[in-house]
């Protein structure tokens, strides 16, 4: 995807929804892992609008049409689906 089209907003959006993916992806592996939990955790609760609000209507996106949809939506459309 070209991210130079995904506007400014969307990106730190995805940064948060990629990371809490990963992070839940990767719990149950060797690694830094009572760190993850705390790391989702604050994924999950932070206020800021871009960040906490813009994972959240993400995430709630991604379980109903897919990363990978989500994605290809805002790349043509530069806006979230309604779903």
């Amino acid at each position: 995807y070209d991210l130079e089209t995904i506007p400014f907003n969307d990106t730190n959006t995805f940064a948060e929804l990629d990371a809490h993916i990963c992070s839940s992806d990767a719990r149950n592996k060797k690694g830094f892992t009572d760190m993850r939990p705390y790391f989702i955790f604050c994924i999950e609760v932070d206020t800021t609008k871009f960040y906490g609000d813009g994972f959240r209507k993400a995430k709630e996106v991604v379980d109903q049409i897919g990363h990978e949809v989500l994605l290809s939506h805002i790349a043509m459309y530069k806006d979230f689906p309604i779903v």
